[in-house]
């Protein structure tokens, strides 16, 4: 992947490139990975709905982290503009600040 990063972003530039990962518990290990490698640090990442609340992320330093430093976003399917999406919001702003 790392190979394959760099490529985009001679071509097109690091703010043009991002990783969009699907995954489930194998999120941590392949951010913690991911983390070793400067090139996919330079870029935006981007989860499924499948790591949005998954706790292990918060809970792995290293993970946390990596998530932190590169903006990692996961949409939610539904949820709208009530209270369950609040109740993400803060689950997640309160873990990751907390780093």
């Amino acid at each position: 992947m790392n190979h394959e990063v760099s490529q985009a972003i001679e071509q097109h530039g690091a703010g043009k490139v991002g990783v969009y990962l699907v995954s489930f518990d194998e999120v941590v290990p392949i951010l913690i990975q991911a983390h070793n490698h400067p090139v996919l640090d330079s870029v935006k990442w981007y989860g499924s709905d499948g790591s949005a609340l998954n706790e292990a992320i918060t809970k792995n330093i290293e993970a946390a982290r990596f998530a932190v430093e590169t903006n990692f976003l996961k949409p939610l399917a539904g949820g709208g503009e009530g209270p369950t999406r609040m109740k993400r919001f803060n689950f997640w702003t309160i873990r990751l600040s907390r780093r």
